[in-house]
């Protein structure tokens, strides 16, 4: 499917930015699990815009790894 997401501008992105030097890009990927692969690997510098499953997938993933690192 194809995800939007929102990018820090840099060497890796090719966009025009706003005034925060953010872009918004779109990704062809695979399925929902390379997805979240990618958008984890990007860390602080990206965001989900949509699809709205995949937004919400991430902040659930985000959430339970600090409720782990919490819970140690």
């Amino acid at each position: 499917g194809r995800i939007r997401l929102l990018g820090r501008s840099g060497d890796l992105i090719d966009a025009a930015q706003d005034a925060r030097g953010w872009a918004e890009v779109a990704v062809n990927v695979e399925n929902e699990e390379l997805a979240k692969m990618l958008v984890f690997g990007l860390g602080t510098q990206a965001e989900v815009i949509e699809p709205a499953a995949l937004r919400a997938a991430v902040l659930s993933a985000a959430r339970a790894i600090t409720e782990l690192a919490r819970s140690r």
